[in-house]
C-alpha cells in the first residue's frame, strides 16, 4: 500500500526499501545479538553443573549500548520518513489579512482559498494536500486569529484553534510590513516549544518585523512575498530542515508507522534499563528480564515470540538437556 500510494520519487524509494525487508533486516540484526546474550545468561544460570563458560557484565555492555544505538537511529529517521512518506499535518495560522490564505494558494499552486482585502475572509478551515520538494504536507488554512463579535468569524476562529492544537507542523505567518501586535505576541507564545516555522510575508514591502524579534518564539523564520513567491525556495529548504528531509535516504530502513516505532521504544527503554542494571552491579538474572523485555517488543515486528527464540539459541548453542 505504501509504494501504491507513494506521492514522489522518495517515497517510492522508500517504500520499495521497505517491500525488500531493510527494516527486517535492521530488526533482526539487533535482535540477533540481544538473543544471543540473553542465551548465554539463561544458560549459565538454568545449567549450573553443566560446563558453560561464565558470563561476563563487562562484555555485555557494549553489545546493548551499540544494539541502542541502532534502535536510536530508527527513531531519529521516523519523522522524516513520515515527511517524505506519509505527509505532516500542518496548519498556517495567524491574524487575519497577514497572507494565509494567499501562502495557501502559493504552496497548493492554485485558487483554494478566497483572497480579498477584508479581514476575516477565510471563516472555515480549507484544506488541501500539497507536495513541497521531497515533502507532503496535509495543508489547512484557517480563520484569522483575533477576537470578533460576529458569530460565524468566532466559530471560525475556535475551530483554528482547535486545528492548530492537533497540528503537527505550524506555519505561523506575521505581516512584516507592520510591526507586531497582541495577536501576534499571543501566536508566537503559542508556537513556543512546538514544530514551528514563521513566515514573514510581504517581503516587498519597508520591512517593520526583524526575525531576531521571532527567534526568542520559534527557531525557524523565512522572509517571503506569498503574493509573488518571491522566497518559496527559502521557505521549501526551510521546511526540509525542520523536518529533517535534508539528507533523507529513501534506502535505509525506516520504520513505517506508529506502531513499529512503538516496539522501538520499547525496545530501546529495555535495553536503557538492561545498562542502568549492569552499572549497578544487579545479578544477571535482573539484567536478563531487561533483554527478554527488549527482544520481546521488537519481535512483535516479526510475529515471533521472545521466549522461543531464547530456547532456540540455548540449545543451539550450549550442549545442554541432551
Amino acid at each position: 500500500m505504501s509504494m501504491v500510494s507513494a506521492q514522489g520519487e522518495q517515497a517510492a524509494k522508500a517504500a520499495l526499501t521497505a517491500l525488500d525487508g531493510a527494516l527486517s533486516r535492521e530488526i533482526h540484526a539487533v535482535t540477533d545479538q540481544i538473543v544471543a546474550c540473553a542465551a548465554g545468561i539463561a544458560a549459565w544460570v538454568d545449567y549450573p553443573d553443566e560446563d558453560i563458560e561464565a558470563v561476563h557484565p563487562e562484555n555485555l555492555r557494549p553489545v546493548f549500548v551499540q544494539a541502542s544505538q541502532k534502535l536510536q537511529g530508527l527513531l531519529d529517521r521516523f519523522d522524516a520518513g513520515q515527511a517524505v512518506t506519509q505527509g505532516v499535518d500542518t496548519v498556517i495560522v495567524g491574524r487575519p489579512n497577514v497572507g494565509k490564505s494567499t501562502l495557501m494558494n502559493l504552496l497548493s499552486g492554485t485558487e483554494r482559498s478566497i483572497v480579498t482585502q477584508i479581514p476575516g475572509t477565510t471563516r472555515d478551515v480549507v484544506e488541501q494536500t500539497v507536495r513541497i520538494g521531497n515533502l507532503v504536507l496535509h495543508l489547512s488554512d484557517t480563520a484569522g486569529l483575533r477576537g470578533t463579535d460576529d458569530p460565524v468569524e468566532r466559530i471560525g476562529v475556535a475551530r483554528a484553534r482547535q486545528r492548530m492544537e492537533r497540528a503537527v507542523l505550524l506555519l505561523a505567518v506575521f505581516d512584516s510590513a507592520e510591526p507586531l501586535t497582541g495577536e501576534d505576541l499571543e501566536l508566537l507564545e503559542s508556537c513556543r516549544g512546538r514544530l514551528a516555522l514563521a513566515v514573514l510575508n510581504k517581503s516587498d514591502c519597508p520591512p517593520q518585523v526583524q526575525p531576531e524579534q521571532i527567534l526568542p518564539y520559534i527557531s525557524q523564520v523565512v522572509c517571503l512575498s506569498a503574493q509573488s513567491g518571491d522566497g518559496y525556495e527559502t521557505l521549501r529548504d526551510a521546511l526540509t530542515r525542520l523536518l529533517g528531509t535534508d539528507h533523507f535516504d529513501p534506502s535505509a530502513a525506516m520504520l513505517a508507522n506508529a506502531r513499529q516505532r512503538d516496539c522501538c521504544v520499547r525496545g530501546l527503554q529495555s535495553l536503557q534499563e538492561a545498562i542502568a542494571a549492569l552499572d549497578s552491579g544487579m545479578t544477571l538474572d535482573a539484567v536478563n528480564v531487561c533483554a527478554d523485555s527488549c527482544i520481546d517488543a521488537l519481535l512483535e515486528l516479526t510475529g515471533e515470540k521472545a521466549a522461543d527464540a531464547v530456547v532456540a539459541e540455548v540449545f543451539a548453542r550450549f550442549c545442554v538437556g541432551k
